[in-house]
């Protein structure tokens, strides 16, 4: 099992250039680099758009395909709006956290931070759980607290979603199976059902969950380079026994966030 960081992400090198199709640019290189002609991609929200874009642009190196709580279709922009509004909050944030403090703490007075400035709708969204690897952090040479992620750069490619994500093309015949939760802002039952209908996917299957929030769960990487999976591991491995016969033990397995 191997889980990467996209560029401009966690420890991956910062690019000058980013967008999603840099991203399957990248999963196809980081597959050549360990020798996979072909591996079972599970992908969690951005991570869930690389692996669709790859599955459809060569779909003769994706086995498999497990997408969690991610559009099928080019993001709305109210949903990039919302995430942008979530990273400038983190941005202002992080530029109060006092330098004498640990990582947790200062992961905490972000993300008291940010739940104190988005809108109440948003709100329920926000668990606090999600803090310890949702907000990633490293040390500045001048000892202060930054961001792992490339926030500038990030911030710039939110405003220009043209840019950003282009709608999906290709054909993907291979399984995939879409899981949600009830909550999700995403259409992801409508939008896999339009692909579907145009030829996009001809062999997938759609399962949500209904939670208090619109996740089912949380899939996450260790910076460390291990992986750290939870009940969505487990949920993953069950869905795909049920729905398309065969476990994924014996495969390699690539997990995008």
């Amino acid at each position: 099992v191997y889980a990467v960081d996209s560029r401009n992400h966690g420890d991956s090198p910062w690019s000058d250039v980013f967008n999603f199709d840099c991203n399957v640019d990248d999963l196809l290189s980081f597959m050549d680099s360990i020798g996979a002609p072909k591996a079972i991609i599970i992908g969690h929200s951005m991570g869930g758009i690389t692996g669709m874009k790859t599955a459809l642009r060569a779909p003769e190196r994706v086995e498999k395909l497990v997408v969690e709580d991610i559009s099928c279709r080019k993001i709305p922009q109210p949903i990039l709006e919302m995430v942008l509004l979530y990273v400038s909050l983190g941005q202002a944030a992080l530029e109060q956290v006092p330098t004498d403090v640990d990582e947790d703490t200062a992961r905490k007075i972000i993300f008291d931070a940010v739940l104190q400035g988005l809108p109440q709708e948003l709100k329920m969204l926000a668990k606090p759980e999600n803090a310890n690897f949702r907000i990633q952090l490293k040390r500045s040479p001048e000892g202060r607290w930054i961001f792992k992620s490339n926030i500038g750069l990030l911030m710039k490619a939110l405003k220009n979603s043209k840019e950003l994500m282009t709608e999906p093309t290709g054909v993907y015949e291979g399984p995939a199976c879409f899981i949600y939760g009830k909550l999700s802002p995403f259409l992801v039952c409508k939008d896999c059902g339009n692909l579907v209908a145009e030829s996009l996917l001809r062999n997938s299957e759609v399962r949500w969950f209904e939670t208090r929030f619109r996740r089912i769960s949380v899939m996450w990487v260790c910076r460390s380079g291990c992986c750290k999976l939870n009940f969505l591991s487990w949920m993953v491995k069950l869905a795909w026994t049920f729905e398309f016969g065969e476990t994924v033990a014996n495969s390699d397995v690539i997990l995008v966030r």
